[in-house]
């Protein structure tokens, strides 16, 4: 593993070894979640073959749910096959499947909170402390889990227009209770061993000064504040990206068009990652290893993401037939990405790994139209709905 999964694989190897959460001391640059299931990983082997080799096993399953999603959403095991086929057979999944990143149990943990929070009956608290412990994990996995909170509160207030107002508040209020019990450990530990001022880590304030700032758009080492100031870093972005953005507010503009172009830009990560090697000894040093066909290799990746993001995009001509559920999930999961993604922080095609998971449904709505308008089922009369039938919803 390089740069950051090398960092990940570090991290574990501390909490093991020297009994703390960080990489010199404590500290909370990263997140606990993905760094924790390295180190009960490691109990059983420290070879990197074998954690690569789960990585792989948490990349596949992710199949399965991908397809239980499709099935929950549309109510058609035809949609959510080819969802999961094209989960499978995406390049973008296959080459990054043997990374230590935090993406695969991540993909898990929200697909899993969506699956739970589409299983939502009226008065199932149970369901819905499930949902927000789910929740819960995913943001100190990935504090991107954040952005999907408006997600599962719009589902919970919207998918059911039978359910009363209280009864929708009592379910929120209950998630909200076990999101705050799952994060709230971590958060009391960053006050009392790093920072009063640091609640889940210290990155979010460098990640929007690379968003918000006179100089350049993205990641960069030519930063304004001391190296290895953690603390000083988080602080200082978040001044600067804010005053340069009251200074010249009409910046969030070209700074959003510059997020869509990167955050939906051709997903080339996916290679450069799994062809990279340590240099040295030299903590995150590395350089790329020789790999037969890597022009023809990126060619495909690149192609092929822009098609499955085009068959999601065309899967919108069909609106008219989906489902209550349908239409507030995924619509609302690219939203809140976006804003996530290309309006606060810094895009990358690296930071939509999970919501491409999630939008292989919207590939498998395209594929099964086009299909069928080329050869249509007989008896049809018109477009298939895509509301769940019964009994898949129970």
């Amino acid at each position: 593993p390089v740069s950051d999964f090398q960092v990940y694989q570090q991290l574990a190897i501390n909490l093991l070894d020297k009994g703390f959460f960080g990489i010199d001391a404590p500290d909370a640059v990263n997140l606990p979640g993905f760094p924790s299931l390295l180190a009960g990983l490691m109990l059983l082997s420290r070879s990197v073959w074998f954690l690569s080799f789960a990585m792989v096993v948490l990349s596949t399953t992710a199949c399965l749910l991908v397809y239980l999603l499709g099935l929950r959403l549309t109510g058609r095991r035809q949609v959510a096959l080819v969802a999961a086929g094209a989960f499978a057979l995406n390049p973008t999944f296959i080459l990054y499947s043997s990374v230590l990143g935090t993406e695969h149990l991540f993909t898990l943990l929200v697909i899993g909170t969506l699956l739970m929070t589409l299983s939502l009956r009226d008065g199932a608290t149970r369901t819905a402390f499930g949902v927000g412990a789910l929740l819960g994990i995913a943001v100190l996995t990935r504090g991107e889990a954040v952005f999907y909170i408006p997600v599962i509160a719009a589902f919970v207030w919207f998918a059911d227009p039978t359910r009363s107002a209280r009864s929708n508040a009592r379910l929120s209020a209950v998630v909200l209770l076990a999101l705050v019990l799952v994060t709230a450990p971590w958060v009391i530990r960053n006050a009392i061993v790093v920072d009063a001022g640091v609640t889940l880590s210290t990155v979010g304030g460098i990640n929007f000064y690379f968003a918000h700032n006179p100089d350049h758009y993205g990641w960069t080492e030519d930063v304004p504040w001391p190296p290895g100031a953690h603390i000083e870093a988080n602080r200082m972005g978040w001044e600067l990206g804010l005053e340069y953005l009251k200074a010249k507010p009409m910046s969030i503009l070209e700074s959003t068009r510059d997020g869509t172009y990167h955050l939906f830009g051709a997903p080339s990560y996916a290679l450069f990652w799994a062809t990279q090697q340590p240099d040295s000894e030299v903590f995150l040093e590395f350089e790329p290893r020789y790999v037969r066909f890597e022009g023809v290799i990126g060619k495909l990746l690149n192609t092929g993401g822009t098609f499955l993001l085009s068959m999601a995009a065309a899967s919108f001509l069909t609106w008219r037939t989906w489902s209550r559920r349908l239409r507030i999930v995924l619509p609302a999961m690219i939203l809140c990405n976006w804003l996530g993604y290309a309006v606060l922080f810094f895009g990358h095609p690296r930071f939509r790994y999970t919501l491409d998971a999630v939008v292989m449904v919207l590939v498998g709505i395209t594929i099964v139209a086009l299909t069928q308008a080329i050869a249509p089922v007989a008896g049809a009369t018109g477009p298939p709905s895509l509301s769940p039938a019964n009994s898949v919803v129970a």
